[in-house]
């Protein structure tokens, strides 16, 4: 069976589950007792859902470094995407079961980079210029988390996602799974990474507001945390292996 179809196939399979948990958690919502029932579950809170996510994200990537056959192929695919889906599924549950939280809205915009900076990377592998522009991404996720949210907290403005990230998010698993359709990335797939690392700094910049701008880009790098310059600097050394090879 050709690889695209086996993508394709998984990516249709992981879609329809999804949409029929929704449909059942929207006829579950109408039962007072059962919502009290799935609030009450530690493995039904948007944070656990996050972390269940996250975990089916990285069994998918362990299934697909040793496939061996079609068949772990379409289970690491199918994975992949239903946990790509389930990136909406916390924020739904939270909604509609009234289970929204501080934390939560701190977690997860942190488990979709966790989720979606690896793989973007192995896809990007041995490319320089596809290599590039995920350390570009990453440098804005980096800012963005830690110095934009970080700023917005202090000054008590909202430091909820925008449409740019919204966005991004989706965008970033579509490339992976468009890569994965192929043995050897395609050279065209170097305008998704552009998409994708466009959206990301937009998201960055747009995150403060524009009567607020002036005053954050004079702090910007105060205090930078130690992690993020870290991974600027080991984003630097990649690019350049990347670059000798």
């Amino acid at each position: 069976m050709a690889r695209p179809i086996i993508v394709i196939e998984a990516s249709l399979l992981a879609i329809g589950i999804f949409l029929l948990i929704i449909i059942v958690l929207k006829r579950f919502k109408r039962n007072e007792k059962i919502v009290n029932f799935l609030r009450s579950q530690w493995w039904f809170q948007p944070n656990a859902i996050g972390y269940e996510r996250t975990t089916m994200m990285f069994l998918s990537w362990i299934l697909f470094f040793l496939r061996n056959g079609h068949g772990m192929l379409f289970t690491a695919v199918f994975l992949f995407v239903l946990a790509a889906l389930f990136d909406s599924l916390d924020g739904f549950v939270a909604r509609n079961f009234n289970l929204v939280t501080p934390e939560g809205k701190r977690l997860d915009p942190i488990l979709d980079k966790i989720n979606a900076l690896p793989p973007m990377l192995y896809c990007s592998l041995w490319d320089f210029w596809r290599m590039f522009l995920w350390l570009t991404m990453l440098i804005a996720d980096l800012i963005g988390e830690f110095r934009v949210r970080k700023w917005l907290s202090d000054q008590s403005l909202e430091t909820s996602s925008n449409r740019w990230g919204k966005f991004k998010t989706p965008s970033c698993f579509t490339t992976v799974v468009i890569c994965v359709m192929f043995a050897t990335t395609p050279k065209w797939t170097i305008y998704l990474f552009g998409l994708c690392t466009v959206l990301s700094v937009m998201s960055c910049l747009m995150k403060v507001p524009r009567g607020r701008r002036k005053e954050f880009s004079e702090n910007l790098w105060d205090n930078i945390p130690g992690p993020t310059e870290a991974m600027v600097i080991m984003g630097m050394c990649l690019t350049k292996v990347v670059r000798r090879k």
